[in-house]
């Protein structure tokens, strides 16, 4: 019998991940990773013309960052042969660290620059809903970090005034 529930709790859990994993083609449904930028498809009650722009925004966007995402994932390995070299160079290593760090740049402007691009399609209402949702987003991102020891300051990420100072710095 325990044998039986053993067995029966292993394939459970095999399975599970299948089970509850998100529908559409990634994280976040049909918009991939990309969709972690913009509510879920019924938050904002778009009109299907919005909804049409919306979806090209997001394919002009995967379009315009997918290049920046492999070049990020070449840089990425490159920092790691030379971390990982017997005697790692300072100057191989900080030059690369100093191009993801310009990388990483480059793709939240471009990010930004969709966000804004989408407020734009959006009447007065759906903007205020909007920013309510990135708000909420941002400081459970925010709480996250404190979790993990410390926040966008360096504190301990429990202060109402860090978590407005970085709201500040994302928008």
């Amino acid at each position: 019998m325990k044998r039986t529930l053993l067995i029966a709790l292993l394939i459970a859990a095999l399975f599970a991940p299948i089970a509850f994993a998100a529908p559409g083609g990634g994280p976040g449904g049909p918009g991939g990773k990309l969709s972690r930028f913009f509510p879920p498809p019924g938050y904002l009650d778009l009109t299907e013309e919005q909804r049409d722009a919306t979806r090209e925004l997001i394919d002009a966007l995967r379009a315009e960052i997918e290049p920046l995402r492999d070049q990020q994932r070449d840089l990425r390995s490159d920092l790691r042969d030379a971390l990982d070299a017997d005697s790692p160079n300072a100057e191989t290593v900080g030059a690369a660290v100093i191009a993801l760090h310009e990388l990483r740049g480059s793709l939240r402007g471009l990010t930004d620059e969709a966000v804004q691009n989408f407020r734009t399609l959006l009447d007065a209402d759906q903007q205020a809903k909007f920013d309510n949702y990135r708000e909420l987003r941002a400081r459970k991102r925010f709480q996250r970090r404190g979790k993990r020891g410390g926040g966008a300051d360096g504190g301990d990420g429990d202060a109402e005034g860090d978590f407005l100072g970085f709201l500040g710095n994302r928008r």
